[in-house]
């Protein structure tokens, strides 16, 4: 299967982030502006995010729900209705991803990606950016 067109500008998110290079960052971002790309952009971080929480937690049972506790800057548990609707659209897309609901993934996505400041798409870019 050859790899998504948008696939080297998720990967060039990914690498600028964890390097500090904001410009490249910036740079990237800026080609979002289509709603079909910065879908499959987010797509594959929401698939680098899985992968990442796959590798960490090793094989697990065929009927384990993944589940997450948001977490404020403060370090106090988040109700996840408080959060940004793009944030938490892109939360709900992993979750997702990791419980084998593709249909669930598919709105979610399309929610993160309609947010029009990338709130949910920058997070979940944070987020990949963050895991091994």
């Amino acid at each position: 299967m050859a790899p998504e067109p948008t696939a080297p500008i998720a990967d060039g998110l990914v690498l600028a982030t964890r390097t500090g290079d904001l410009d490249e960052v910036v740079r990237l971002l800026g080609e979002l502006d289509a709603l079909p790309v910065r879908q499959r952009v987010l797509r594959g971080l929401v698939h680098r995010c899985a992968a990442a929480v796959r590798e960490r937690f090793g094989p697990q049972p065929e009927d384990a729900v993944f589940t997450a506790v948001a977490v404020g800057e403060d370090a106090v548990a988040a109700d996840v209705d408080d959060l940004r609707p793009g944030v938490r659209a892109a939360l709900r897309a992993v979750l997702a991803e990791l419980n084998g609901d593709f249909e669930a993934l598919e709105v979610q996505l399309g929610q993160a990606a309609r947010e029009p400041r990338l709130t949910g798409l920058v997070h979940c870019l944070l987020w990949a950016a963050g895991l091994p």
